[in-house]
């Protein structure tokens, strides 16, 4: 064997070596992006119906991007939120619990002033267990950008002390409804929650849209942590009311009303917001190994409904256990892992997202406490069982809900006969069946009885 490296000078001998310990540093640095986990963006709007949007077969409302999120992924046609309003619904992401079992299942009971959970509404508890939490031990960084709900400045339930290493912008929920507030929130573990205000908008001043400052912020944590795996929780406040935007855009001249032209405007904003996203992971080059979720808290307001259709027909909105208040868009892109432009029938809700992000995050094992269960195996395309049953409460007023199957019960109050409906043949709502299938009523019935926990905050109601 003829030896060329003999025949070489010193310094081509050396050049040789370099490039090779190059090449095998390159490699390896391939190696180790593939062994990374992936980055975890979870956006979720704020009183948007799943009929709003273009992949759901909206026409004359503005959504390319979050369709864009449809076409390069999957689009569900049917998934459930955690409950009927902003905070337990933002509870049940958070802790993957379903609202039987939540530290919060309405917006507004409120704790003793002598209890570590005041100030103002109940806040999460110091011991629970999050799923930034258990993505941060996982070595994410986590941010959160939007509206929190579940924990005022004082309390045990601030973002700041439940896993995120920053959040920015809304802390109390009622806060959240001011779109031109004069200050938002940053909070740390090292700092606790600090009110920074918005110079532009001091005495009562309407210049800085406070969703773009959120979205800005967002954009750069995703910015300062493309290095490491990241968990971006983008809770945009975007479009609830109050109705209000700093331009109504291509609805200047439409011939609906202010109120509508207003919202319409407000959706075109979280669109171009979420465009910014998607814009950024492809240009830092990390979209590949960066998995989005695009959803809503709950059913839509009044405003989407009568205008554009927002629950397509199905039977009630934001505040109601029927269809219409707990269904949801759900859309999740992953480029190279999630099949483009595929659609799925398998039905999921949000408690199911804790589960799901620890299995990206490589655990094979979550919280006892989670109710929800992963549907990776389902975002890879592969089979999956259906959830035995999902189940709901809610406080104002009191209902309760359980679907198995095809079968959905809803009651108003513990004292109030349960209405049945079969959901494959009736989406709607529309015909109670109770009285011609008694032997399910009370199937059903008993899971109302067995799935939630008591809670002098949330006791049953007749």
């Amino acid at each position: 064997m003829i030896n060329f490296l003999q025949k070489e000078s010193p310094l081509s001998v050396l050049l040789i070596r370099l490039q090779l310990a190059l090449f095998i540093l390159a490699v390896s640095v391939s190696a180790l992006a593939q062994d990374r986990p992936p980055n975890i963006v979870f956006i979720m709007a704020d009183d948007l119906g799943y009929g709003d949007l273009g992949c759901y077969g909206q026409k004359d409302l503005l959504t390319p991007n979050i369709d864009r999120i449809a076409k390069n992924g999957m689009l569900f046609s049917y998934c459930y939120a955690g409950s009927a309003v902003c905070a337990p619904a933002r509870d049940a992401l958070m802790t993957g619990r379903h609202s039987g079992h939540l530290d919060r299942r309405d917006n507004q009971a409120k704790a003793n002033r002598n209890e570590p959970m005041y100030t103002g509404l109940v806040a999460m508890p110091d011991q629970t267990v999050t799923v930034a939490e258990i993505l941060k031990k996982q070595g994410y960084a986590t941010g959160g950008f939007g509206k929190w709900g579940l924990g005022n400045p004082g309390t045990t339930g601030t973002p700041d002390k439940q896993g995120f290493d920053l959040w920015y912008g809304y802390v109390d929920q009622v806060h959240a409804h001011s779109y031109y507030t004069d200050y938002l929130v940053r909070a740390t573990p090292e700092a606790g929650c600090k009110n920074e205000a918005v110079t532009q908008n001091q005495g009562g001043k309407e210049v800085i849209y406070s969703a773009d400052l959120i979205n800005r912020e967002a954009l750069q944590f995703i910015r300062d942590n493309k290095d490491q795996p990241f968990f971006a929780y983008l809770a945009t406040t975007l479009p609830h009311g109050k109705y209000e935007a700093p331009e109504l855009g291509p609805f200047t001249d439409r011939d609906w009303p202010d109120k509508a032209k207003t919202y319409a405007a407000m959706l075109y904003r979280l669109d171009e917001h979420v465009g910014q996203v998607l814009d950024l992971l492809k240009e830092l080059g990390i979209d590949d190994n960066t998995i989005v979720f695009f959803t809503a808290d709950h059913g839509p307001e009044q405003v989407s409904v009568k205008r554009f259709n927002g629950a397509l027909g199905q039977r009630g909105i934001k505040r109601s256990l029927y269809e219409g208040g707990v269904r949801v868009p759900m859309v999740v892109q992953w480029p190279g892992k999630i099949k483009a432009g595929s659609t799925s029938d398998f039905i999921w809700w949000h408690p199911d997202f804790f589960a799901t992000a620890c299995d990206l995050a490589g655990l094979d094992r979550v919280p006892e406490s989670v109710d929800g269960v992963s549907v990776l195996p389902t975002l890879l395309g592969k089979p999956q069982k259906p959830h035995p049953h999902f189940y709901f409460e809610f406080y104002s007023p009191f209902q309760q809900s359980v679907r198995k199957g095809k079968w959905k019960a809803i009651r108003f109050g513990t004292d109030k006969p349960s209405e049945l409906y079969d959901l494959d043949a009736d989406p709607n709502e529309k015909n109670n069946l109770a009285g011609r299938f008694p032997r399910i009523v009370r199937e059903l019935e008993q899971i109302m009885a067995w799935s939630r926990t008591s809670n002098r905050y949330w006791p049953t109601r007749p």
